[in-house]
């Protein structure tokens, strides 16, 4: 198999993340579909760390009572995070990952671009 390539990708949220590039020899050996649910997946994973950077602050405030300047609407948004609700969000976006690169979800969504 030809070596990938490595290169460093911004997204949007402001989150540093290795995008892997795949060489032409690898793509051809991977369905396009298959390359479609991992980075699908990869975007929930950012969603998933961006959960628990949130859940991360709401601690470390809920702890150490530590005086920040922070804006009204961060303010409150920590005074009224509900750690439950952030935490079923964690598990609910984490198993959905889990399963969907289940070996058997992955080639259910195969069987469709087979002929």
């Amino acid at each position: 198999m030809a070596k990938a390539s490595y290169s460093h990708k911004r997204s949007s949220k402001g989150l540093s993340r290795k995008r892997r590039r795949v060489s032409e020899v690898a793509q051809a050996e991977i369905p396009k579909e298959l390359l479609d649910e991992i980075e699908n997946q990869r975007s929930v994973l950012v969603t998933i760390i961006t959960l628990l950077h949130c859940l991360h602050v709401v601690l470390e405030d809920r702890e150490e009572n530590v005086e920040r300047d922070l804006s009204f609407r961060a303010a409150a948004g920590l005074e009224w995070a509900s750690l439950p609700e952030m935490t079923a969000m964690l598990l609910e976006r984490t198993h959905g990952v889990l399963s969907a690169l289940d070996s058997l979800n992955l080639t259910k969504a195969l069987r469709p671009c087979k002929p």
